[in-house]
């Protein structure tokens, strides 16, 4: 389906163009872009109807070779790369701009994920004696009772809410209430200081998860150079330039991005049971295992070993990378 030609319009040869000045350069030249700085002759300052036809247009092209990148990603481990780095890359849509649209994706739907979340009942009713000791341990660090700050203000909510049926949101205040209260009877600064920050992420759990959320995805974006250090190390006996292993590592990026966003997104209208999860992370992994195979063109025990090896070290980065995240989204609020 040609979805490019349904808005695209069709333009003059250059031939019959008069010749213009370029309003970035001043160049004058007779065509649709600039020979001396390369900007488009496209004018901006029209009706909308005009734009939204171009910027259509424009959009579906992406749009179509889109699909079918999306399908040698999922279905062709390590194709991708191999095709880019011999040339052939009209066919297909750039790496980086597939890992930055993926990208987008993914943390706009772990956005809604996490709005779920927080609205969703949740139990933390104990269910068995470990956790009624740890119950009980937890109600008389936190006092009887926390004041409410609903309509009736001469209302107490009882900690043992807590451990009812109820929205994660609304029990992340009732904590949030009760780190108040012992905030009140703090003297210490520095103690008042981190009272006065737990409270904060207690009662806007939205803010606490936004801003974790931007933090990672500014650590993966950053994990893409880490992967092709970690690759080249692997395979410096292969004397392959930085670059191919750079856009190795965007293209298995994105196939994870994308594995990843078809379970949030399946996740939004269904309750995915576990093994769903754990048969994702065995097709990743096995994902991953054929790319490093048929891009470097190893034997199946050696790609095997480094694998393995790869996958420890990089998971090591990743964790690395995880508590970081967790440490500034929590401080910097």
């Amino acid at each position: 389906m040609n979805l490019k030609g349904w808005f695209k319009r069709e333009r003059l040869p250059i031939e019959e163009l008069e010749p213009h000045d370029c309003p970035n350069c001043g160049t004058t030249f007779q065509g649709y872009y600039c020979p001396n700085c390369g900007q488009s002759d496209t004018e901006f300052d029209r009706p909308f109807g005009f734009v939204f036809y171009n910027f259509m247009g424009d959009f579906f092209a992406f749009d179509s070779r889109f699909f079918q990148t999306f399908r040698y990603l999922l279905l062709k481990p390590g194709f991708l790369t191999s095709e880019f780095l011999e040339g052939r890359r009209q066919r297909y849509a750039p790496p980086f701009r597939i890992f930055i649209f993926f990208s987008f994706v993914l943390f706009l739907l772990l956005q809604l994920l996490t709005g779920r979340v927080l609205k969703d009942d949740v139990d933390w009713s104990p269910k068995n004696e470990e956790q009624l000791v740890a119950v009980d341990s937890l109600s008389r660090q936190l006092g009887d009772h926390v004041a409410s700050d609903t309509v009736n203000q001469s209302t107490d909510i009882k900690v043992d809410s807590l451990f009812t049926n109820g929205p994660l949101e609304s029990k992340l205040q009732i904590l949030a209430r009760s780190v108040d209260q012992k905030l009140q009877e703090e003297t210490d600064p520095e103690e008042q200081e981190s009272l006065l920050r737990m409270k904060y992420n207690l009662s806007s759990p939205r803010a606490l998860t936004n801003t974790f959320l931007k933090y990672l995805s500014w650590a993966f974006f950053l994990m893409l150079p880490v992967l092709a250090v970690l690759l080249s190390g692997f395979y410096w006996r292969r004397k392959l330039r930085f670059i191919r292993h750079l856009v190795f590592s965007v293209h298995i990026h994105s196939f994870v991005f994308l594995l990843n966003i078809l379970l949030v997104a399946l996740s939004l209208i269904w309750h995915l049971p576990g093994w769903i999860f754990g048969l994702s992370i065995l097709g990743g992994n096995v994902y991953i295992y054929m790319a490093l195979k048929r891009f470097y063109g190893q034997g199946y025990l050696k790609t095997f070993v480094k694998f393995l090896m790869l996958g420890g070290v990089y998971i090591l980065c990743v964790s690395t990378a995880i508590v970081w995240v967790i440490y500034n989204a929590y401080m910097n609020l």
